[in-house]
């Protein structure tokens, strides 16, 4: 009851530390507008945040970066997160523009006790974690999370808000504080902050390139249809047993969680055999996802790995009927095209279209193969992923470089460029 009253506090009861004042000041407000104009709503918004640890809600591009520099400039010293690499070179490439003295701390960088006594830091969770030793976060007077809506679970976000308590001012950043209000809470709670200032797309349109969504609606073709039927028979047939033993249909990942979790304390001889249809419902669900979403190839070869195992479940697997002629029908596709309809409309969309663009997608092989097809129609498009082997920071850097110069057109991104990175 406590946290719910305090989240309903006004700024108006909050102080800002170290005695600093409770405004920007002129000078400060010109030290950053040497790059860029404030804008009303940023410097009411700034203001605020100075009175109140506060979540900053603003739709992509109306400038929740800059709103964090001001708040950085006045206090004097700040840590700055973000929780990819690239985002974080982003922050502090565009800082660097005030001349203000700054430091990068990332699983890449030479980092020690030196680098941390730095005014302004930039970094991923993940890396202060691991130097918390060394970091002496409680140092900070302000701390800026990015992407602020990670702050749930174990995210190292909620780890490091706690550790860092009531030492000075936290703000959070987002254009997505969660689905439902209970979600928006859940961060707040959990990055101690009191207050939340937020814009709508309409507050700030003046400000704003205009933007459109435009939804393509693609239908399957039959062969499609017919082995996804086929899948759902099967599913069908472990999600009814499971039923009749007095438990729910699950259909989404959530619910599979649940459920699993739920199965784990039923004990003896029928505990392992509902756990075995469980399993052949979880793994037919997987498999009807990738035919629905991805393509039929990867959900053979995704089956394929499963039979390669021999566990009880996958041995009831191997004896339905069904399962055999899902298989089957998987094979016979081999000779024919199998990219997901998708890939042809989005073709067909970039030869229409002869600007930019960005494709996310939601694996690298996916990526890799989505470039070879951009490629073979005339288009020069680049992978953007997380580091791996073979694909590190240099080479993300160099990607988004040369797209930036127009070297590449078309950017194939998993989800490590869906949030923050600027790409004019």
């Amino acid at each position: 009851m406590q946290q719910q009253k305090d989240m309903q506090l006004s700024f108006d009861f909050y102080t800002a530390p170290s005695g600093r004042s409770q405004h920007c000041s002129k000078k400060e407000f010109r030290r950053i507008e040497g790059f860029h104009s404030m804008r009303r709503y940023q410097k009411d918004i700034a203001n605020k945040a100075l009175r109140a640890n506060t979540l900053v809600v603003l739709p992509t591009a109306a400038g929740k970066t800059l709103i964090a520099f001001y708040l950085m400039a006045h206090y004097g010293r700040a840590l700055m997160l973000a929780p990819t690499v690239p985002l974080v070179e982003q922050h502090a490439r565009d800082f660097a523009k005030s001349n203000l003295p700054y430091a990068i701390a990332t699983g890449s960088t030479n980092r020690s006790k030196e680098l941390y006594s730095a005014n302004f830091v930039f970094a991923t969770p993940e890396t202060i974690l691991n130097d918390i030793s060394i970091a002496n976060i409680n140092s900070f007077p302000l701390i800026v999370f990015d992407e602020a809506h990670r702050a749930r679970g174990s995210y190292a976000y909620v780890q490091l808000a706690k550790l860092y308590g009531d030492s000075g001012r936290v703000v959070g950043l987002t254009a997505s504080p969660g689905n439902s209000k209970k979600a928006a809470m859940e961060v707040m709670l959990n990055l101690n902050l009191k207050h939340v200032e937020v814009r709508s797309y309409d507050d700030v349109m003046l400000y704003l390139s205009p933007r459109g969504m435009h939804i393509h609606w693609i239908g399957m073709p039959q062969d499609f249809m017919d082995i996804i039927n086929k899948i759902n028979a099967l599913l069908r047939s472990y999600t009814t047993y499971l039923v009749e033993c007095g438990f729910w249909e699950p259909k989404t990942k959530s619910e599979f969680i649940k459920l699993g979790k739920m199965l784990e304390g039923v004990d003896g001889k029928e505990g392992a055999i509902i756990r075995r249809y469980y399993w052949a419902a979880f793994f037919m669900a997987r498999a009807k996802e990738l035919a629905e979403t991805q393509s039929i190839s990867y959900m053979l070869n995704y089956l394929e790995g499963l039979m390669k195992n021999n566990t009880s479940t996958i041995k009831m697997l191997k004896r339905n009927k069904l399962f055999g002629e899902v298989i089957d029908m998987a094979n016979d596709m081999k000779e024919h095209s199998m990219d997901h309809p998708k890939i042809e409309a989005l073709l067909n969309y970039l030869l229409e279209h002869s600007g930019k663009a960005i494709v996310f997608v939601n694996y690298v092989w996916q990526a890799e193969r989505l470039i070879e097809r951009i490629n073979e129609i005339g288009r020069n498009a680049a992978l953007f992923i997380g580091k791996r082997k073979g694909y590190g920071k240099k080479k993300q850097e160099e990607t988004l470089s040369k797209f930036r110069e127009g070297y590449y057109d078309i950017l194939v991104s998993t989800s490590i460029g869906e949030e923050g990175i600027n790409i004019p």
